[in-house]
């Protein structure tokens, strides 16, 4: 484990997962920061991935609910778009969210900034 000289000051190490999927990603750093150590903010707007994200959290204890572990992550449901932005409107296929005709879904949308501003105030 490369990591094994993390400070132990109560340093914390962030991570931020844009397009979360399931939250596999968010999962596997986490396991490499010691415990207590892992800050993790997931972004995912699919509805079905995000609460397969937010379910992976919890079992594997990251979960704001789950007690017993000081690191923490949490996924949003919503896309990222430029400032100003609050709802994309397009269609899903293969490749995922696009921002094309027949517009036949509708998702939350926020700028990575105002995000990571809210997160790290908090």
């Amino acid at each position: 484990n490369r990591f094994h000289a993390w400070p132990k000051s109560g340093k914390m190490f962030r991570y931020v997962d844009v397009g979360a999927a399931t939250g596999d990603c968010m999962l596997s750093a986490a396991h490499v920061i010691p415990e207590g150590s892992f800050r993790g903010l997931g972004f995912e707007p699919d509805g079905l991935n995000y609460g397969l994200a937010r379910e992976a959290l919890a079992l594997n204890g990251l979960s704001r609910s789950t007690t017993g572990n000081a690191s923490q992550a949490v996924v949003r449901q919503l896309a990222l778009a430029e400032h100003g932005v609050r709802q994309m409107r397009g269609t899903v296929d293969e490749r995922g969210f696009v921002k094309e005709e027949p517009f036949d879904v509708s998702m939350r949308a926020s700028s990575l900034d105002y995000q990571l501003k809210t997160w790290t105030s908090r």
